[in-house]
C-alpha cells in the first residue's frame, strides 16, 4: 500500500497552499515506498499472485469503512464531512467509481510488485546460481542435498524439492 500511498497523495490530496512539504510529509507519503521498493528488491520474501485479494480486501474493507465513517457523521481536521475531497459520499456516484478505481490500482500494483518479484526471482537464478554452478561440481551438490535429505522426516522428504509445497522445518 506504500506505492498507492504516495501516488495518490502527491497526485490528488496534496495542495501546496494547505499542505507543506516537510520532514514528517515527505516521510510519510514518500520515504515510505522507497523503503519498501528496497525491501521488495533484497528480501527473499515471495510475492504470489493468488494473493491479491489480501491487498484488495483491505481497499475494500477502507471503501467500506469511508463510508460508516461519513454516515456516523466522522469529520476531518478541518470538519468537512469527508476523509478526503475526491472521496466525499454526499456525491455516491463519484465516490464508487473512486473506490472501484482505487482498488483496482491496489490489484495493479500488487501485479507490479509481483513482476519485481519474477525480475529477483530471474536476476538470482542468472546471477547467483549460475556464479555458484562454476564454483560447485555436480557431485558436491548431490552430497550436500542428500545430507540435507537423509536429516529430514519421511514427510518432509517428500516435499523438499516441491517448490509449491510448503514445509515446516522444525
Amino acid at each position: 500500500y506504500s506505492f498507492i500511498v504516495t501516488i495518490v497523495y502527491w497526485t490528488f490530496v496534496y495542495d501546496p497552499s494547505k499542505n507543506r512539504v516537510d520532514a514528517v510529509n515527505l516521510m510519510v507519503h514518500v520515504l515510505n515506498s522507497i523503503i519498501m521498493l528496497i525491501d521488495l528488491t533484497i528480501v527473499g520474501h515471495p510475492i504470489k499472485l493468488n494473493h491479491a485479494y489480501w491487498t484488495t480486501g483491505i481497499g475494500v474493507g477502507y471503501a467500506l469503512f469511508s463510508i460508516v465513517y461519513y454516515l456516523a457523521g466522522g469529520t476531518d481536521r478541518h470538519n468537512d464531512s469527508s476523509i478526503y475531497k475526491m472521496l466525499d459520499w454526499t456525491k455516491p456516484g463519484k465516490s464508487i467509481v473512486i473506490c472501484a478505481l482505487g482498488i483496482f490500482a491496489v490489484f495493479l500494483m500488487h501485479f507490479l510488485c509481483y513482476c519485481l518479484y519474477c525480475l529477483r526471482v530471474w536476476l538470482y537464478a542468472r546471477v547467483c546460481v549460475q556464479a555458484n554452478t562454476s564454483k560447485t561440481s555436480s557431485n558436491e551438490k548431490i552430497t550436500s542435498i542428500t545430507r540435507t535429505l537423509s536429516s529430514m522426516e519421511e514427510a518432509q522428504r517428500e516435499n523438499f524439492l516441491n517448490p509449491t509445497a510448503v514445509v515446516d522445518l522444525k
